[in-house]
């Protein structure tokens, strides 16, 4: 990551293309700073995703290390009730936005873990 913002901080042509003369490492830091920026939108999806599926896992664990899922699922009620959640939220949403699974899937599979 620093020795890419190093290069493209050295780099010219970055420079000449937007209409600077020589190389100016504040004004590479700015231009960087716009650019990761919006390809960061692009990739949130993707970084979600991830996030989604380390929350799968460690919902697997928990079941795994306490033999049920039922004492979670109820504390995830609870704390659904208590923060008014989005218990339908649209697939699209849940796909760029959630970091975790829609909470009635977690519920869902924690429960089915009791059976």
């Amino acid at each position: 990551g620093f020795y890419l913002i190093y290069r493209i901080i050295g780099w010219d042509a970055i420079y000449t293309t937007f209409g600077f003369s020589g190389v100016e490492p504040y004004v590479g830091l700015l231009l960087i700073g716009i650019f990761v920026g919006k390809l960061s939108y692009f990739l949130k999806p993707f970084y979600m995703a991830l996030s989604r599926k380390f929350e799968i896992d460690a919902d697997a664990l928990a079941i795994k290390l306490m033999g049920t899922g039922r004492f979670l699922a109820r504390a995830l009620k609870r704390m659904a009730a208590d923060n008014l959640a989005n218990l339908t939220p649209h697939p699209l949403y849940v796909w760029f936005n959630y970091s975790h699974p829609p909470i009635v899937e977690r519920i869902r599979t924690l429960e089915a873990s009791n059976e």
